[in-house]
Formats: structure tokens, C-alpha cells, sequence
């Protein structure tokens, strides 16, 4: 079931506002309605083997859940992470907000090269065409002047 979810999070799913979104995740399990059951019963039987119970799930719960972090799998561990300074959603937002700049840090480089680029482009692109202008004013001066 964790190996599912985990390819569910990493997907274009963040990517999709509302409505998109569930109607995305409603295809998404809907394609994968066996795998999901299975993966469902086998998490049902290790919950029930547990002492102390742990909390099952329904076909309808797991369908109803829009991201990752709305499973609560992880409360009922040895210890409760969820009690934890970096679990707070104050210190999630900062830790996503980290790692966006970090990421912003990284495009800003990788779009420094490709400007320079562009700007190549640009440049030989007037050549380009700078010099079929000069080349076809004498035999097409119709063309010359679309060019």
C-alpha cells in the first residue's frame, strides 16, 4: 500500500487545482481499484495482527483521501511523529518554502545558460536571415522584402 501511495504523491497529481484533482484521483483508483483492494486487505490483516489494534481502512476512506498526508499510517508507530517540532504544518510550509528556494537557486542558473543561448539564437537568426535578404534582392525583390 506505502509503495502506491508513494507513486501516487510523486505524479502530476500536486500539479492539478480542485476539481481536476479528484476527478484525476477518482480515474487513478478507479484503474487501480484491484491492486487497491488487495494492498487494503493486506493492510486490514497486518492492522488487525497488531496489538494494539490499529485503525482499518475502508475502500471508501481510501477514496475519499485527496493527498499522502491525510493517511494517518504513521501515527500509530512506536513513537508519534506526529507530536514532533518538524511535523507541524508551520514547519512543513517552512521546509517547503526551503527547498523551493533552493530549487529557485537552481533554475536561476540553469536560465542564465539558456538566455545566453537564446540570445545566440536571436542573433544568428537575423544573420540568417539578414543575408537571404542581401542574396535575393537582385533575383526576387518581392521575397527580399517579405524576408
Amino acid at each position: 500500500m506505502s509503495c502506491w501511495l508513494l507513486q501516487c504523491s510523486m505524479t502530476t497529481i500536486d500539479a492539478l487545482p480542485g476539481y481536476k484533482l479528484r476527478k484525476h484521483i477518482g480515474k487513478a483508483l478507479q484503474a487501480r481499484s484491484s491492486a487497491i483492494k488487495t494492498m487494503l486487505e493486506h493492510y486490514n490483516v497486518a492492522a488487525r495482527a497488531l496489538s494494539p489494534l490499529r485503525h482499518t481502512l475502508t475502500l471508501e476512506e481510501v477514496v475519499e483521501y485527496t493527498f499522502l498526508s491525510d493517511f494517518q499510517l504513521l501515527q500509530d508507530t512506536r513513537e508519534d511523529i506526529s507530536q514532533r517540532p518538524w511535523a507541524s504544518p508551520t514547519a512543513c510550509l517552512a521546509l517547503d518554502t526551503y527547498f523551493k528556494m533552493c530549487c529557485a537557486q537552481e533554475e536561476i542558473i540553469r536560465l542564465n545558460v539558456e538566455i545566453r543561448r537564446f540570445v545566440t539564437y536571436l542573433q544568428d537568426e537575423d544573420w540568417y536571415l539578414r543575408t537571404c535578404e542581401e542574396q535575393s534582392l537582385t533575383s526576387h525583390p518581392a521575397l527580399a522584402y517579405q524576408i
